[in-house]
């Protein structure tokens, strides 16, 4: 069955094309919505009308089309506040100050 937290997980491989960071961890999975075998979901962009906007939506797709329950997707694009774009600034510096796992 369908879920939200499966969605979620498919879009972990996700990556954000300019950051090469998941956008599960990025915070920019917005709504997730299930209507039997079709999703449909919201991903917050960092710059409104993101010329790789269009890479991400098909990422996303392709993540979840892997699924054989999910039979079609719907992506739609938002862009973030200025308070969610510093939040995930503050959040970049402090993963970049720490030292990598290992």
């Amino acid at each position: 069955m369908i879920d939200k937290n499966s969605v979620v997980n498919s879009l972990r491989g996700v990556l954000d094309p300019e950051i090469g960071i998941s956008i599960v961890d990025l915070n920019m999975v917005r709504n997730v919505s299930i209507e039997g075998s079709h999703v449909k979901v919201t991903i917050a962009l960092t710059v409104a009308h993101c010329p790789l906007a269009k890479t991400l939506q098909t990422d996303v797709e392709k993540a979840l089309k892997k699924s054989d329950e999910i039979k079609s997707v719907t992506v739609e694009t938002t862009a973030m506040s200025k308070t969610e774009l510093n939040d995930l600034r503050t959040s970049l510096q402090s993963r970049a100050a720490q030292p990598p796992p290992g």
